[in-house]
């Protein structure tokens, strides 16, 4: 073995431990995207529209406040989605 790969191995096998440990893991709750607004229940229907238009009424900066780090309003989440 040539001196150094040894080293150079450990690093390589440290930073790859290093991202394992650096990885986070959440509970995501879903529902079909693709569904017909007037097949959704009105409780159901009236929840979305009133999220949606939240995301449209509530900048960014005031949603973080509010809701925490993740918030994004319309315009942000329409950035990332480019």
């Amino acid at each position: 073995m040539i001196a150094g790969t040894q080293d150079r191995d450990a690093r390589s096998s440290q930073q790859q431990h290093e991202r394992v440990d650096r990885s986070a893991h959440w509970l995501v709750h879903f529902m079909p995207v693709r569904r017909e607004i007037r097949s959704l229940m009105v409780d159901d229907r009236e929840q979305l529209l009133n999220s949606m238009h939240r995301l449209w009424e509530l900048p960014t900066s005031e949603g973080r406040l509010l809701y925490g780090s993740a918030y994004l309003d319309v315009h942000d989440l329409n950035n990332v989605h480019r």
